[in-house]
């Protein structure tokens, strides 16, 4: 009984004292090159990029490239390759993938690799929201990226 009461303690203490890591992202997205379907649709190729900053007081730039579909009724399926860097020069590189909205969504940011601190993140599965200002101009598009790691 002591051995579980113990484990339990354990468990609770990592539970309570693990650290959240979140990443908030301006983001300027430019459609590369596209195709619209006859049915309405439309396969782009697109640039996202702009500043960011994190809640451990980290700042940097990161950059994402790679195809969108979306369907006539607009449900979006991305899947983007990311190189970014932070203040400190250390770098990591994720892949984005999310099935949502055009306008707004719920995604998976999953670190690839990195240097320094991001050697942590490999392989890690962050959740991330997405949100864009309307309308979108000859091609660009604002918007804003929160993602939220937990350990």
């Amino acid at each position: 009984m002591k051995f579980f009461l113990i484990i339990f303690i354990f468990l609770s203490i990592n539970i309570t004292y693990s650290e959240e890591f979140s990443l908030k992202w301006s983001i300027s997205v430019t459609v590369l090159d596209n195709i619209e379907f006859i049915d309405g649709g439309n396969y782009e190729v697109n640039r996202a990029e702009g500043s960011w900053e994190d809640n451990k007081g980290y700042y940097g730039y990161l950059k994402c490239i790679g195809p969108l579909l979306i369907d006539k009724e607009k449900n979006l399926k991305l899947d983007l390759i990311c190189d970014g860097y932070d203040n400190k020069n250390d770098k990591f590189q994720i892949n984005l993938k999310r099935n949502s909205f055009e306008d707004a969504g719920i995604g998976k940011a999953i670190y690839i690799s990195g240097t320094g601190r991001y050697l942590n993140f490999i392989k890690k599965e962050c959740t991330y929201a997405v949100n864009y200002l309307d309308p979108r101009e000859r091609g660009k598009r604002l918007g804003f990226y929160k993602q939220i790691c937990k350990d």
